[in-house]
């Protein structure tokens, strides 16, 4: 549901004054291909790269936000293209696999398949091998 009332957004407004340590709406703004204005602070700054993916302002600056505002709302050329970028930036870093790939993979390296404690058979061989021995020590 949230995803599609963001599609209907002509531009995703994130005027914050407190640090974020990421800025999760925002970047699920840009997964969603939204034009994104956001604050120049704490994680912002590096999820919303200024004129690439998104455009910044200062953190209380009524004025240059609603300049900002004014300015995508009248270039829909220039809305597309922050949203497409964005979109792009959230498929490159954000998405899991984007997270396990960059991330987790480098540190942890990749999935190791051990064999499961019985060895080669299956559980269910084992458990009816040793309920048979059970039946014959009684």
């Amino acid at each position: 549901m949230l995803p599609e009332l963001i599609y209907q957004c002509d531009v995703l407004v994130f005027p914050t004054i407190a640090q974020e340590a990421l800025g999760r709406t925002a970047v699920e703004a840009m997964g969603c291909g939204g034009a994104v204005i956001a604050s120049r602070i704490g994680g912002l700054e590096w999820v919303v790269e200024e004129g690439i993916t998104g455009l910044l302002c200062e953190p209380g600056d009524i004025q240059g936000l609603a300049a900002t505002i004014e300015q995508l709302l009248d270039n829909p050329a220039l809305r597309e293209q922050l949203g497409q970028a964005g979109r792009d930036k959230f498929l490159k870093e954000f998405t899991w696999e984007a997270v396990l790939e960059q991330h987790y993979r480098p540190l942890l390296g990749l999935p190791v398949i051990r064999p499961n404690a019985y060895g080669n058979d299956s559980k269910a061989q084992k458990k009816s091998s040793r309920g048979a021995s059970q039946q014959r020590d009684f």
